[in-house]
């Protein structure tokens, strides 16, 4: 079962090249890939060996699509569910610290006072 691509153009825009700059941590790892099938650094003397590389580095190309495809994922359902609920409340960081220690024995001890006095 084969999944479907999205076609894309012939124009620059849309080269290799230009997508793969768009996807720094993807592109560094076809990098590595190709410097395994280069054998760059000359470490790899057997079959067996390079095929243990090749395998280790399209594992980590499949983790970086992967988590690349999750977080555009992700930022396309954040927008649309954004522009349908426009009212939604984004979350803000809070900048209360909360109650001070001395504040909060403060109150206690008002609260206390005031059951013994009602009871």
């Amino acid at each position: 079962m084969s999944l479907p691509m999205k076609s894309t153009s012939d124009s620059p825009s849309n080269s290799l090249e230009s997508r793969l700059n768009a996807h720094p941590e993807l592109k560094a790892k076809i990098e590595s890939l190709l410097s395994v099938v280069e054998n760059a650094d000359g470490g790899l003397q057997s079959a067996h060996e390079a095929e243990q590389r090749v395998i280790e580095e399209i594992q980590k190309l499949g983790q970086s699509a992967l988590q690349g495809w999750a977080t555009q994922q992700n930022e396309e359902q954040r927008e649309t569910f954004v522009k349908a609920n426009a009212q939604a409340y984004r979350s803000r960081k809070k900048h209360s610290t909360g109650i001070p220690d001395s504040a909060k024995s403060g109150l206690r001890n008002k609260h206390l006072r005031k059951e013994r006095e009602d009871g």
